[in-house]
């Protein structure tokens, strides 16, 4: 039986620790969980992974959001603000876009 609240810790095949982020997306009648689902962040993909029971690591850089008015701010090791209306409308993001458009030179 795995506790509903159960944490999970994520190891490639040479023990190294893999960021990964759970979350329960089903239970048993008696409140344990029946499924789950995981999501990783590996530099590059390893030959295979170990998850298991125990705390999962943590990121060096954590993601942080903020919600406003018209707005959501997502800091991190990027920074990223998203508009609440259609990004086809959204004047912030367009201003984004081409100022890294402007930088990058193409998106190629």
């Amino acid at each position: 039986m795995v506790a509903a609240d159960q944490e999970f810790a994520l190891v490639d095949r040479g023990g190294t620790a893999v960021l990964v982020q759970s979350w329960s997306i089903a239970f048993w009648p008696d409140g344990s969980l029946k499924r789950s689902a995981h999501a990783l962040a590996a530099p590059t993909p390893a030959e295979g992974y170990t998850l298991k029971a125990g705390t999962a690591t943590a990121a060096v850089t954590p993601v942080t959001i903020t919600e406003h008015e018209d707005h959501l701010d997502a800091e991190g090791p990027n920074r990223c603000q998203s508009c609440s209306c259609s990004t086809d409308r959204c004047p912030r993001l367009q201003a984004v876009r081409k100022r890294r458009l402007s930088k990058a030179g193409s998106l190629a």
